[in-house]
C-alpha cells in the first residue's frame, strides 16, 4: 500500500472524515518529513511504519479531544524531547564547531 492508502485507511479506522485537501496536506507533511529525515534522521521508523507510528498514532487523540473539549480550546504537544531537537553530545559538538570556526 501506498503512503495515500495507509493514510485513508488509517483516518477512516479512526472514524476521521477528511477532505482531499486534507488528506493531501498530510501527504505533503510526510514528504517532507521524509525528505529530511534522510538529512538529519529526525524519526528512526522505517518508511513503511511512518504513516502508522507517527501520523496515524498522533491522529488517534482527535476523536477523544473532539468528543470531551471545547471546541475553541487550544493544544500543543510538548513532548519530553523531539527526535528533531538536537542532544546535548550535538549540541556540544556544535558549539565546538562555532568555536573553530571563528
Amino acid at each position: 500500500m501506498d503512503h495515500r492508502e495507509l493514510l485513508a485507511e488509517g483516518l477512516v479506522s479512526l472514524g476521521l472524515e477528511y477532505r482531499e485537501e486534507e488528506l493531501e496536506a498530510l501527504l505533503a507533511y510526510i514528504r517532507e518529513l521524509l525528505f529530511w529525515n534522510r538529512r538529519f534522521n529526525l524519526i528512526r521508523s522505517q518508511e513503511s511504519e511512518l504513516v502508522r507510528r507517527h501520523i496515524i498514532d498522533a491522529l488517534a487523540a482527535v476523536p477523544i479531544i473532539r468528543r470531551s473539549v471545547d471546541r475553541k480550546a487550544r493544544f500543543a504537544d510538548v513532548g519530553v524531547r523531539p527526535a528533531s531537537a538536537p542532544s546535548s553530545r550535538r549540541l556540544r559538538k556544535l558549539r565546538q564547531a562555532k568555536n573553530s570556526i571563528t
